[in-house]
């Protein structure tokens, strides 16, 4: 019987690309809602005269501060790729999931609560409108 599952090796290696690959997305999905989503809607809800709660108020901000934000997130990006590589090196496997889980759950999170603060004043639009 021969044994066609790859080497430890090179699941991690890809593992680890992978990982950060889906961290790169997850970035790119939330720089793209702060950079196309956000400013679109903060004129929608401007025109309107729509009371903003501060969340996205907040989301806003960042979205306006987008000369800023980025080279965070590039830097921040670098500094994952160190750890995965260190984590990687060390070849504690263990940790390397749970560090490129833990870092895709913020992201996510984060993407959650961006979408949710963007859509929030969207409720208050309707009955605005209808009533």
């Amino acid at each position: 019987m021969s044994d066609f599952s790859p080497s430890g090796e090179k699941v991690e290696k890809e593992s680890t690309r992978d990982g950060f690959l889906l961290h790169v997305l997850g970035c790119a999905l939330l720089l793209s809602l702060l950079g196309f989503v956000g400013p679109r809607l903060y004129a929608i809800y401007r025109d309107f005269g729509v009371p903003l709660p501060r969340a996205t108020v907040n989301v806003f901000r960042a979205s306006h501060l987008g000369a800023y934000v980025v080279p965070i997130f590039v830097a921040l990006l670098a500094a994952d790729r160190l750890v995965l590589k260190s984590l990687k090196r060390r070849g504690d496997a263990d940790w390397l999931r749970f560090y490129s889980k833990s870092v895709w759950m913020g992201l996510a999170m984060l993407i959650l609560w961006t979408l949710f603060a963007l859509c929030v004043p969207l409720t208050t639009t309707m009955t605005r409108l209808s009533g």
